[in-house]
């Protein structure tokens, strides 16, 4: 019996018009990043204060810590950053 997530089809790489747009946008916004780590992590706080399980604890400060590297990419990274595609990929892609 095959495993769903295998596929005998060989891995096809997203065009760069639609792969470099994409990566751009996980970077434009921070307030979401902000949410997600907060209610992220504030879930895990709540389990770990209900269970006392000393590795939930790890795992939560993991996650803001994380989270704090990625605000930090985004806030030298810029907004200037993003190019259009057919530019991003004369540079990127040869």
């Amino acid at each position: 019996m095959g495993s769903a997530l295998r596929t005998n089809q060989p891995h096809e790489a997203l065009p760069p018009e639609i792969y470099l747009p994409l990566v751009d946008s996980l970077f434009k916004e921070g307030r979401t990043l902000f949410a997600g780590t907060i209610l992220g992590a504030g879930s895990i706080f709540i389990t770990y204060w209900k269970t006392g399980e000393a590795l939930l604890l790890y795992c939560a400060i993991a996650v803001l810590l994380v989270a704090a590297l990625r605000g930090l990419g985004q806030r030298f990274r810029g907004s200037n950053h993003i190019r259009r595609p057919r530019q991003a990929c004369r540079t990127k892609c040869g």
